[in-house]
């Protein structure tokens, strides 16, 4: 997902919320009861939290990972898993082959 649909959809839901949430308030106080315009407001209201929350699953899901990040090196004294890019062992503290130039 990209950054800017997900930052445009994060303005949709919040404007829904806070426009749902208003009109809920206005309505109540002018009317005095709770009546079907009420209802649809609560309703858009709870729609933006949805929208909110659906939306922020989805880009954590979806979002680019940098591979650099993720990439490891296996130790060849001990065995252990380091980060691509690291010059010394985390645990042995010797120095990793992938870090010597040549």
């Amino acid at each position: 997902m990209k950054r800017w649909l997900y930052q445009v959809l994060v303005y949709v839901s919040l404007t829904l919320f806070l426009v749902g949430g208003i009109f809920f308030i206005y309505e109540v106080a002018t009317s005095g009861e709770f009546n079907s315009w009420a209802v649809v407001s609560l309703v858009v209201n709870l729609l933006g939290i949805v929208l909110f929350v659906v939306n922020r699953i989805l880009y954590s899901i979806f979002k680019k990972r940098d591979p650099s990040k993720y990439e490891t090196v296996e130790c060849p004294y001990c065995h252990a898993i380091n980060r691509k890019g690291e010059l010394f062992c985390h645990k042995c503290g010797k120095e990793l082959e992938s870090s010597k130039k040549p």
